[in-house]
């Protein structure tokens, strides 16, 4: 195919390519503001990753039978989006953490892969974590048995 000038204009210019630009071009500002909360509130504490689950309800209730997650972008970003607001509820409304004086996070969507999130999370002084007993006491990691309907 030929690419002119009006091809182009029409790609570049078009609703569909507006929220890719607009990502790239504030990019910079997003970098600028979690590098001043961090620089008030101190480093990060905690980082955690929290991945999207294609047997999550959700997901799957939403599917028609013929079905794969993969072909439902939009119902997994949805899905995931509405976990990860949940997550933030339990970890910081209903005080999970106890005290944390700041949070940072971004999701990723990968080609290949579901979406996953990278949160940074600062606690307040008096919350710090200082020894290995509370390192422990943070570390959660469940195994998930095979006969479990988690596992498939």
């Amino acid at each position: 195919m030929l690419i002119t000038v009006n091809l182009l204009d029409d790609v570049l210019y078009s609703e569909a390519a507006l929220p890719v630009f607009l990502a790239i071009r504030s990019l910079i500002a997003e970098y600028q503001n979690a590098m001043t909360i961090m620089s008030k509130y101190g480093k990060p504490d905690i980082f955690m990753t929290f991945t999207c689950n294609p047997s999550w309800e959700e997901i799957t209730m939403n599917l028609d039978p013929n079905q794969i997650v993969s072909d439902q972008p939009e119902l997994v970003a949805c899905g995931f989006s509405l976990k990860v607001k949940a997550l933030c509820y339990e970890l910081f409304k209903m005080k999970v953490l106890d005290e944390v004086s700041a949070y940072i996070y971004v999701s990723e969507f990968q080609k290949r892969g579901l979406p996953h999130m990278h949160m940074l999370i600062t606690l307040k002084d008096g919350w710090k974590v200082n020894m290995a007993a509370q390192v422990d006491s943070l570390i959660s990691v469940e195994k998930i048995l095979s006969s479990s309907t988690l596992f498939r």
